[in-house]
C-alpha cells in the first residue's frame, strides 16, 4: 500500500522533509531543495537570497 506522500508526491518527494543530496545531480537537487524552503517558509527563502555579506577586515576596522 502505498502513502499519500508517494502517490501525491512522487517516490521521494515529501513535503515535509527536504531533500536529500547524494552528490549527483546537483542542479536538479538545487531546484527542489529552492523549492521545498519555499513551500515551507517564504520568509526563510527571503533571508536566505538576502542575507547580509559576512564582514570583511579592512585594516582593524570590519566592513560590511
Amino acid at each position: 500500500m502505498s502513502t499519500f506522500d508517494s502517490v501525491f508526491y512522487g517516490e521521494s518527494q515529501s513535503i515535509s522533509k527536504p531533500p536529500c543530496f547524494n552528490g549527483e545531480n546537483y542542479s536538479y537537487w538545487k531546484i527542489r531543495i529552492m523549492l521545498f524552503i519555499q513551500a515551507n517558509d517564504l520568509t526563510v527563502w527571503d533571508n536566505i537570497i538576502n542575507s547580509p555579506s559576512n564582514p570583511q577586515k579592512q585594516g582593524e576596522i570590519l566592513v560590511p
